[in-house]
């Protein structure tokens, strides 16, 4: 009787720049739109995912649990420039999350079709990492978004959207120059990529609601001074623990969440956006800005 095979290592590392799953279509021959690009992305605030159930396991980076989440006035912000071909990929030296970048970069231009011979900086505005605001999964998606605005947008958004989420990781902790794949359900790169403040996200990382915060609602995050940060290695290890209680959960209280969180509120932001709604050309445009183009925004 032959043995059994090991079990595949669970959320299992792997080198940025690794393309789990490939962009569904292949954009074809791109070229440059501009030598450089500027972009401001913003951070998110994930009220709650939808089926907290649907992340509890290594599902190769495919989670449908959907989410509701509100942009934030925190940035990164993101300057990409060609070199000589041949030249290779290089990062300012001020660029503090070497790994995500060089990842977003790496899977972009693989997307793409071509060659990284880019020069990026990023600066970001402070914030605790793994808390809550997306803040690695939105500096890929700044990144990733930045490089495609390069190449003129050849990606759609609603392609780029899955193929981020599918392809995501975080730093790994305990081993430098590696990612650990991290649930990523869409929030994050949605709220840059789609336009107002506040998106409802759906299964495979689909938008299904984006419209613009209420004027009458605002928020107020308070950050502990003393915040330890984690890494995440650690932090995953002890999510699998407690898979089962994330099961649980979303088999009890994902009805009243997806009504709590996404039926009721979306009735008036459905109504207030129908009502200004208007074709794309005239609307404020992308939920995040760029050298050549400056849309407004309304994140809180």
């Amino acid at each position: 009787m032959a043995p059994t095979p090991p079990a595949p290592p669970v959320f299992a590392p792997f080198a940025p720049g690794t393309v789990h799953h490939p962009l569904a279509e292949s954009p074809g021959p791109v070229r440059p739109a501009a030598e450089e690009v500027r972009v401001r992305y913003p951070t998110r605030l994930n009220a709650m995912a939808l089926q907290p159930g649907a992340i509890a396991g290594d599902n190769d980076l495919i989670y449908d649990a959907g989410e509701v989440v509100f942009s934030v006035a925190r940035h990164h912000r993101v300057h990409v420039r060609r070199r000589e071909p041949g030249a290779g990929l290089v990062l300012d030296p001020g660029v503090r999350r070497p790994e995500l970048v060089e990842h977003a970069a790496l899977i972009m231009c693989a997307a793409l079709g071509t060659v990284p011979d880019l020069a990026i900086g990023v600066d970001s505005d402070p914030l605790p990492v793994h808390a809550g605001f997306g803040s690695s999964s939105s500096l890929i998606a700044a990144v990733a978004a930045a490089v495609n605005h390069l190449y003129g947008c050849p990606v759609d958004r609603a392609d780029l959207l899955p193929y981020l989420t599918a392809n995501h990781g975080e730093e790994h902790g305990s081993r430098p120059g590696l990612l650990t794949p991290v649930q990523c359900i869409g929030g994050s790169a949605a709220s840059g990529l789609y336009p107002g403040g506040v998106q409802v996200v759906a299964g495979r990382s689909t938008v299904v609601l984006s419209a613009p915060v209420p004027d009458h609602l605002s928020l107020v995050i308070g950050v502990p001074r003393a915040l330890e940060e984690r890494p995440t290695d650690e932090l995953m290890a002890a999510e699998v623990a407690r898979f089962d209680r994330f099961r649980a959960t979303g088999e009890r209280w994902s009805p009243t969440i997806g009504s709590g969180c996404c039926t009721r509120p979306c009735r008036p932001l459905c109504a207030a956006t129908w009502a200004r709604s208007a074709p794309w050309s005239s609307t404020t445009g992308s939920g995040w800005a760029a050298s050549r183009t400056a849309p407004s925004r309304t994140p809180v």
